[in-house]
């Protein structure tokens, strides 16, 4: 016969709980340890005081860890599922962006504009636009040429028939 018993309620005095004073009535449970202290009487520990306790000690119930257990199976369960669904959506991602059944992606100049198919920034001063005219500045955009017709006004364009 063991010398720890669990009662329903204490039989001996005092007949509480050594620790909280509790006599039961509200379905707690009572450790008997098989102690009698000189002018005090039988040692009970109810089930709250104990669970305290253990709680205390940083014990895991047999109830509790079946809780932690079954969770932790859920959460890792749908960590894989999840996980499996992401290597789909990649693989889709990137079979759409490398794909060129829908042609290459726009090309976008840093001032939000599109870049013409075949241009490159290299070819910008060819084209007579400053790689630092962002807002496109007619100045920037005009040849520095020196071909062309010559419109101005000389003094031999005024003779008077001679």
């Amino acid at each position: 016969m063991s010398r720890v018993q669990i009662l329903e309620t204490p039989i001996l005095a005092p007949g509480k709980c050594v620790l909280c004073g509790s006599a039961g009535g509200d379905h707690r449970k009572f450790i008997d340890l098989g102690m009698k202290i000189d002018f005090y009487g039988r040692v009970y520990f109810c089930s709250y005081c104990i669970q305290e306790v253990l709680q205390k000690l940083e014990y895991v119930t047999a109830e509790n860890f079946d809780n932690l257990h079954d969770s932790y199976r859920s959460l890792n369960t749908e960590y894989d599922r999840l996980k499996v669904e992401h290597e789909a959506v990649k693989n889709a991602l990137n079979n759409l962006l490398s794909s060129s059944t829908f042609g290459e992606l726009p090309r976008i100049h840093p001032n939000g504009d599109e870049v013409p198919e075949g241009y490159s920034r290299n070819e910008s001063s060819d084209m007579g636009v400053s790689e630092d005219s962002a807002e496109g500045d007619p100045e920037a955009e005009q040849s520095t040429s020196v071909e062309g017709s010559d419109d101005l006004f000389d003094s031999s364009d005024f003779d008077d028939g001679e």
